[in-house]
């Protein structure tokens, strides 16, 4: 159905979303949209290839690069993990589950509200990329938007918090799906929650429609979380998205 493509990793699309929402912020003009930097072809999602270094001359080194790009953009993800030794490593979901009900079981005390259970979400998800916000700050400065820096440091403004937030849509809504759990406290995490949340997180952003179970829809809907700020339809029932599809499919 995809057509053999498909959006980058997390940790890519993360690191691109930074970078536009950065460049953004300092005042570049012109930036490539988001929704043309995120897609790739199925070969790829695990990662880039190419052949570097080849004993043959500069002129025919470029064709043979140009004839492996074209092979491998035409190859199936299932014939690229058919050439594996060994199978991907299995993550096991259902511990991280475990280990986050009990972090948020010992926090529970500490949350009061939404906004402050989805702050902490964001701002846990985003020090992970410190590293790539560090090595952009500089690029800018070098690049002489010398003001940069002190607009970053009204972030602790609500409406600053909020539009820089929402720039980053992959953090935005995992921080938000992460949040709803916390602050629903009858509710515990399951390891397929985390899979639907890695799928919502892709689908929201960048896509028309998100086809899922009626749990997810119905959480994701909920007002207070904001994903309507994001066009993207939410449907659990095959009818409801069928009809959809039908009216506005082209």
């Amino acid at each position: 159905m995809s057509l053999g493509i498909t959006l980058i990793p997390f940790d890519e699309r993360v690191r691109q979303e930074l970078c536009n929402s950065f460049y953004e912020q300092a005042g570049a003009k012109d930036l490539i949209p988001l929704q043309q930097l995120v897609w790739t072809k199925l070969a790829y999602v695990l990662g880039e290839i190419h052949l570097p270094n080849t004993p043959f001359p500069p002129e025919e080194e470029l064709v043979i690069q140009k004839a492996f790009s074209d092979h491998i953009w035409n190859t199936s993800l299932v014939e690229i993990v058919r050439r594996f030794d060994e199978p991907p490593p299995q993550f096991d979901w259902d511990a991280l589950a475990a280990h986050l009900n009990e972090e948020n079981r010992a926090h529970y005390l500490a949350i009061r509200s939404y906004p402050q259970a989805f702050r902490a979400e964001f701002e846990g998800g985003l020090s992970l990329f410190r590293n790539e916000m560090a090595m952009l700050g500089k690029e800018l400065d070098e690049r002489g938007y010398s003001d940069f820096g002190a607009k970053l440091a009204h972030l602790s403004h609500k409406k600053q918090f909020e539009a820089f937030s929402q720039s980053i849509p992959s953090l935005y809504i995992n921080g938000t799906c992460h949040a709803a759990v916390r602050w629903d406290q009858r509710r515990n995490l399951c390891g397929n929650d985390l899979f639907d949340f890695h799928h919502a997180q892709a689908a929201l952003g960048y896509c028309d429609v998100f086809l899922t179970e009626k749990p997810l829809t119905d959480m994701l809907s909920q007002q207070h979380l904001g994903l309507s700020i994001y066009k993207c339809r939410t449907f659990w029932s095959p009818a409801s998205a069928l009809s959809w599809l039908r009216e506005n499919g082209g």
